[in-house]
């Protein structure tokens, strides 16, 4: 989608990635990127490698204990990124797309300068209002409005309850 393009418009990625659309089935919360080597991984609750793809392939459990052996994942390596929160998680679609693109294309830089590219162009698109401006045009096609919802918090009020609103935004 929006990120696809703007890859090619403004970071000089080959037309064809302009072509990628958003995979719902790959969005998967808690993953962490190899910006090293290219894989998405899921890391068990010790941060050891249990699964690792590269682009849409899995790695099998002999090259993945190769390049990972028994170490456990330190997300404060600059060579890891967790995708932890859903808005990440769009950045490691469009990560593995591009890996697994690029198993083909050599027009596509290295794994680290996908990473970076991707994340600048996301982060671009939430700065400079092109996301809340599709938003604000079709605002009932992506935020469900429930009569309930004002009364819910009135009521609350009522028993001296503390609201607040907590946003990432």
């Amino acid at each position: 989608g929006l990120a696809a393009r703007r890859l090619v418009e403004r970071f000089g990625y080959p037309d064809a990635v302009r072509k990628l659309e958003f995979d719902r089935n790959r969005a998967i919360v808690g993953l962490v990127i190899d910006k090293r080597n290219g894989h998405l991984l899921k890391l068990s609750r010790f941060s050891k490698v249990k699964l690792a793809y590269h682009g849409f392939e899995e790695i099998d459990f002999r090259e993945r204990r190769e390049i990972y052996r028994e170490r456990a994942i330190d997300l404060r390596d600059p060579d890891f990124q967790s995708l932890d929160t859903a808005f990440a998680i769009s950045n490691g679609v469009l990560f593995a797309q591009l890996v697994e693109m690029k198993k083909n294309n050599s027009d596509i830089p290295d794994f680290r300068k996908i990473y970076f590219d991707v994340n600048q162009c996301i982060d671009s698109l939430h700065k400079d209002g092109t996301l809340k401006n599709i938003l604000r045009a079709d605002f009932s096609k992506y935020v469900i409005r429930d009569p309930r919802t004002a009364a819910m918090l009135e009521r609350m009020k009522t028993y001296d309850k503390k609201l607040m609103i907590i946003t990432n935004s």
